[in-house]
């Protein structure tokens, strides 16, 4: 039987917060189990830094049309 003054609704709220509390803790394992995994490298490289070079960057082609190149400034000119 039930303490005195609980009431249904009290039951079931409590109910929806541990089921809600399990598919939490399921969500969870998935996800660590999916992070363990890591990601897919093809030949050893990260796929988000394959290709980029170190350094200065050429400047991109459309920045570039119909410009006249500018000399780097010289020491001492303000």
């Amino acid at each position: 039987m039930a303490k005195p003054g609980t009431t249904i609704a009290k039951r079931e709220k409590e109910k929806a917060r541990q089921q809600k509390a399990q598919d939490k803790g399921v969500r969870k394992a998935e996800t660590r189990e999916r992070r363990s995994k890591g990601r897919e490298w093809v030949d050893g490289v990260d796929p988000d830094i394959a290709g980029l070079i170190a350094g200065p960057q050429p400047e991109p082609p459309e920045r570039t049309i119909g410009l006249e190149p500018v000399a780097p400034p010289t020491k001492g000119a303000r």
